[in-house]
């Protein structure tokens, strides 16, 4: 896959996105760094540099027109395109995004421009702005959010999306304040890798309300999170504190952690609940597995195209998972270790839960239980 980080520097740097590029068959451009840099006081451009070992860095190999702050980078695998995610004014909703794509990251930089007010060109399109429900100051409830950074980062078969919204106030404000403006981490998801999915409203990334934190506001995302670590996945995330002399200083980073995949789940409680997915059993399909927190118990059966449980794959042939916590736990039947036998068949499975939360499933080719991403 493809990875990256991204970090601020006051100065001369506005914003850099760090890719290491695992598909590139040339190791002097092993990683990509996408670095948004000041030209002078008020304007910044993007510039491409490349790296064998994440450290010493080539001159630029590409540049950008004149462009706003705030603008990453980061691989979509599933179509083979860089993107950038490009901040726009929006004459309406103020802060929003702008989309370019391209295979070649020279090609990409090349093309980035700024754009005005929700206008595109041949290769820049108008993404999206903030919703009107996405979360508000509780101090200046007036303010309507914008979107203020934006970054994605591929996770298993889709899209994950971070969006920093924008809450206010606006930069004079806090400095008459001596407050920090406040910005919070949410995601969504996307299947194309430009529609995105965003009906989760509640903060991934918050800030904290105590307002000597290192988080107290101004809280953005990292490209390139999250990292797989164990059974864990690990969220860099920027911070910052309030305290004299200025709303822009004061940085800190944080690290977030959260179950593998746990960024949802189904839930059944005391009564058994259930949840019935139609898949198909890829070719190289033999095992089935599951990311779950079992208290009761959870067992799996397998229909057919009529809904009728198969022979050797009902819920009494399962060996059930009992009061078991695991992020990868293969289920197998009394006569079936696996799926082997259902290959290129399109059923249904039907997961049966008591006082359980099932994050995600999938079917995997080995035991060790690697799902191919």
């Amino acid at each position: 896959g493809l990875v990256g980080s991204e970090m601020c520097i006051r100065d001369r740097h506005d914003c850099v996105s760090v890719l290491l590029d695992k598909f590139e068959k040339d190791r002097t451009k092993r990683y990509k760094m996408f670095v948004v840099e000041f030209n002078n006081r008020f304007t910044v451009s993007m510039k491409l540099k490349y790296s064998s070992d994440g450290i010493h860095w080539s001159e630029p190999k590409a540049l950008s027109g004149e462009l706003y702050d705030r603008c990453a980078a980061y691989y979509d695998p599933f179509r083979k395109k860089y993107v950038l995610s490009l901040k726009t004014i929006n004459g309406v909703y103020r802060r929003s995004r702008n989309y370019l794509e391209h295979e070649d990251p020279e090609m990409l930089v090349s093309l980035a421009h700024r754009i005005y007010d929700n206008k595109s060109d041949k290769f820049i399109r108008y993404w999206f702005n903030a919703d009107d429900d996405d979360p508000r100051h509780p101090q200046f409830p007036e303010l309507r959010p914008q979107i203020y950074n934006h970054e994605a980062m591929p996770y298993e078969g889709c899209i994950l999306g971070y969006f920093t919204v924008w809450q206010g106030p606006e930069n004079n404000v806090c400095d008459s304040l001596n407050i920090q403006k406040r910005n919070e981490v949410l995601i969504g998801w996307s299947k194309d890798g430009f529609h995105w999915n965003r009906e989760n409203k509640k903060p991934f990334l918050p800030v904290s309300e105590d307002f000597h934190a290192w988080n107290a506001g101004n809280v953005q995302s990292t490209a390139g999170s999250p990292l797989i670590v164990g059974d864990s996945l690990y969220f860099y995330v920027s911070g910052r504190y309030n305290s004299k002399p200025k709303h822009d200083s004061n940085f800190a980073t944080g690290l977030a952690m959260l179950r593998r995949d746990g960024f949802v789940s189904m839930r059944a409680g005391r009564k058994e609940g259930y949840v019935e997915i139609k898949t198909k059993i890829p070719a190289n399909g033999n095992y089935l597995f599951v990311n779950a927190d079992v208290k009761g118990t959870l067992a799996v059966e397998v229909l057919d195209d009529n809904g009728q449980p198969m022979e050797g794959f009902t819920k009494k042939d399962c060996i059930s998972m009992k009061k078991s916590d695991k992020t990868k736990q293969m289920i197998s039947w009394e006569k079936h270790p696996g799926v082997t036998s259902l290959v290129g068949k399109t059923v249904r499975l039907k997961f049966y839960l008591n006082q359980a939360d099932i994050y995600a499933f999938w079917i995997s080719a080995w035991q060790t239980g690697e799902s191919g991403g």
